[in-house]
């Protein structure tokens, strides 16, 4: 039987390989669910709460912490995505900034028994992060440059071959939850390292 796959050559390796950056910048950009920012701000403001309570914070402080990151682990693995973190500048000052609010808070305890100060930190803290909350973050949709209709199809074909698991959560029936199978992973990244083959064989020296 004649095989009709395409075997790509050296350019449109190198242009497939730009795609799927681009598709990962994509989903590492995709908005996380719109409670998890509230969420998020709170248990930071808490966070820096717990250093007033002096010693008698600090097991309040690592019960935060670790509500703080379960909170974000479950919410990526549902994504598909439990170890990224999105490209936007923006995002990422804005959570830099709430967490300095947080080391700011740390120090004011040593320096003053005054509360305050460190109230004003928590507030600063929260409205950091909800700040960078509202920053708008493109879609996949956008990234790769397809209509809604268009990228159904190729998600249904994914779905299709066991590589994509597709999940409707809550009662948003128009809100689609995509994670890869380890199907998908498997032949992605036997995807991946083909097409970088073919890459480095054109930039390999020559021994002739």
């Amino acid at each position: 039987m004649e095989n009709n796959l395409h075997a790509p050559n050296p350019a449109e390796a190198r242009e497939a390989l730009a795609n799927i950056d681009t598709a990962q910048r994509a989903v590492r950009d995709t908005p996380w669910p719109t409670w998890i920012y509230p969420v998020n701000a709170l248990l930071l403001g808490a966070m820096t709460l717990t250093f007033a309570l002096g010693d008698d914070g600090f097991v309040l402080l690592l019960a935060a912490g670790a509500v703080l990151i379960a909170v974000n682990m479950l919410a990526g693995y549902r994504m598909g995505t439990p170890f990224t973190l999105p490209t936007s500048r923006a995002f990422l000052a804005s959570v830099g900034a709430a967490i300095a609010c947080v080391l700011a808070a740390f120090i004011v305890a040593e320096l003053t028994a005054q509360p305050w100060p460190i109230v004003v930190l928590a507030i600063a803290a929260a409205a950091s992060y909800l700040a960078g909350g509202t920053v708008e973050l493109s879609v996949i949709k956008e990234h790769l440059d397809l209509s809604p209709s268009a990228l159904s199809k190729q998600v249904a074909a994914l779905v299709d071959a066991g590589y994509v698991k597709q999940e409707r959560l809550g009662s948003d029936t128009r809100r689609v939850w995509l994670s890869m199978t380890r199907q998908g992973r498997k032949a992605y990244q036997g995807h991946v390292a083909a097409l970088r083959e073919i890459v480095n064989a054109t930039m390999a020296p020559s021994l002739d």
